[in-house]
């Protein structure tokens, strides 16, 4: 028994510490005295998810730039699964920050996992930073232009000396 519920089929336990009471019971329907022990089930098996590689992020302003989960993480956030959790995951990705990062470099970047029991899961993607590089610096041209390398006097985000364009 489990609190009042009769067990007499495989039981799945929950999370936790749960008491079961046995009493044996022979042919002859002589009942033995009852006794007790405890199962103790722990989450030790961190979320199951695939880091994506090569993945291509493009570089549209000179904003900072933070990953999220859809960059680094096969199918997002909906990618991950776990044997005990459907959500209120925790996922740290380092480094998630960039201004103004090269262009065609991969960038190794570690992702972590952790369920909502606090089991976790670790493993590396890898990132390509992408973008329009007119004057082929290995920047976007969008910093080009907010470093102030370059002029955009007609503000289209596109570096002056790309497009023949000069201010007076």
């Amino acid at each position: 028994r489990i609190d009042d519920e009769l067990i007499t089929q495989p039981y799945e336990y929950p999370l936790g510490v749960t008491t079961v009471e046995c009493v044996a019971v022979d042919a002859a329907g002589n009942r033995s005295e009852p006794c007790s022990f405890t199962v103790t089930v722990e989450d030790e098996q961190g979320p199951a998810f695939t880091c994506r590689q090569n993945a291509t992020v493009e570089i549209t302003s000179c904003a900072s730039l933070t990953l999220t989960a859809d960059d680094v993480i096969t199918n997002g956030l909906a990618g991950i699964t776990d044997n005990c959790c459907t959500d209120g995951f925790v996922i740290s990705i380092e480094p998630s920050m960039f201004e103004c990062p090269e262009l065609g470099t991969p960038n190794q970047i570690t992702v972590t996992v952790e369920d909502c029991n606090g089991a976790s899961t670790t493993c590396t993607a890898t990132v390509i930073f992408t973008g329009p590089d007119c004057n082929e610096n290995g920047l976007a041209d969008a910093c080009d232009v907010c470093s102030g390398f370059s002029l955009d006097c007609n503000e289209n985000w596109v570096p002056d000396e790309c497009e023949c364009f000069w201010c007076n």
